[in-house]
């Protein structure tokens, strides 16, 4: 089976949270970014990078399938 990595932007916040629940249970690899990150429940394919969403984060993040 493929799976798929998405980028989440905003992923501590009310929608991001719920859009990243919904990849993970899709069995999609999911990059989450931004502030509250933290606040996510950790799962073997969620890979969380806190901080203000720039290019030196986005430097920082292994390049995904979909954005």
């Amino acid at each position: 089976m493929l799976v798929t990595t998405c980028l989440v932007m905003g992923a501590g916040g009310f929608i991001g949270q719920h859009l990243v629940d919904g990849l993970l249970n899709k069995n999609k690899s999911v990059i989450a970014i931004g502030h509250g990150v933290d606040k996510l429940n950790a799962h073997n394919d969620l890979a969380l990078f806190g901080g203000e969403i720039n290019s030196s984060l986005l430097d920082t993040i292994p390049a995904p399938d979909v954005i």
